[in-house]
């Protein structure tokens, strides 16, 4: 279909096109999309799970496999389409997101992958940033020698919400001021 639209002058998007292969309407009851992002320890699963215990919501992990390394098939699948592992995981967990109407997709680490849910799901995204302190995250077993998942997304993104995540911090009340903004739309 490429080769066709090229001979024939006409524009590709190759992420619409990968986006038009999951079939859209079938996540038409779907209320809230929230990605999370954060640093290692910054406590990403510990606010999915809390989330969840608290809302009828889906936590999500996109499993990355390869990204790390291009020179593996999957490393170059990734390239090739950037999106891969955010189809691969609805896909897989495709009867459980037909189920619930808020998902929480655990370790954003991407602009590509914020930009695959807002193309699907535009103001039903919700950005949710973690934060915490490198002494904070350390106490919870972060190795800054390998730290190999320093975000990279930019500072130009406009974050629904940034959660602090140290131990000082008010979590419950936060928690209660994130479940408020997820609830009101």
């Amino acid at each position: 279909m490429k080769y066709i639209l090229d001979k024939l002058h006409l524009n590709f998007d190759e992420q619409s096109s990968q986006i038009s292969l999951i079939n859209l309407s079938k996540y038409s009851h779907v209320k809230k999309v929230i990605l999370l992002s954060g640093k290692s320890k910054s406590g990403k699963d510990y606010l999915g799970k809390s989330l969840t215990d608290n809302l009828p919501s889906l936590l999500l992990h996109i499993k990355r496999h390869g990204d790390e390394n291009p020179s593996d098939n999957l490393g170059q699948n990734m390239i090739q389409d950037p999106t891969l592992f955010c189809r691969r995981m609805i896909e897989e967990n495709d009867q459980l997101c037909l189920s619930y109407p808020i998902w929480i997709i655990n370790d954003v680490k991407y602009p590509i992958e914020i930009e695959f849910f807002k193309k699907i799901f535009d103001d039903r995204v919700l950005l949710v940033r973690i934060e915490a302190s490198n002494e904070t995250r350390q106490k919870r077993g972060w190795n800054d020698q390998i730290d190999i998942d320093e975000s990279q997304l930019d500072s130009n993104i406009q974050w629904s919400f940034i959660f602090s995540n140290n131990e000082e911090e008010n979590f419950p009340e936060q928690i209660t001021n994130l479940m408020k903004m997820i609830n009101s739309s």
